[in-house]
């Protein structure tokens, strides 16, 4: 299916106008084929791990978090190795992860 397609099936899902959903197509479609820049990807990291202490800061954020670890059937040690697994992540496996999700 190519971008006219998904931005036609899914115009009213975003709510916006097809030019923004056009956009946003485009750079799910580029992360499937282009690695993130290096300061792009710092950057996103960062968020994440910040963001993933904030989650965790809590019993019930770190329960849900325990909750994914568990239904997903992710390692026992996920919630201690996450801020390393993400610092270690290159920009080669944000191109296969985006192929894993987003097809390729």
């Amino acid at each position: 299916m190519d971008i006219a397609e998904r931005i036609s099936d899914h115009f009213a899902a975003f709510g916006t106008d097809q030019v923004r959903a056009a956009e946003i197509y485009a750079e799910m479609d580029g992360l499937r084929t282009t690695p993130p820049a290096t300061p792009e990807l710092d950057g996103a990291k960062a968020y994440a791990r910040g963001l993933f202490v904030i989650q965790n800061a809590t019993q019930s954020g770190l329960a849900s978090t325990l909750s994914t670890v568990n239904t997903f059937g992710l390692p026992a040690d996920y919630p201690e190795t996450f801020q390393t697994r993400m610092t270690a992540l290159a920009p080669e496996a944000v191109v296969t992860g985006a192929r894993m999700l987003l097809g390729s």
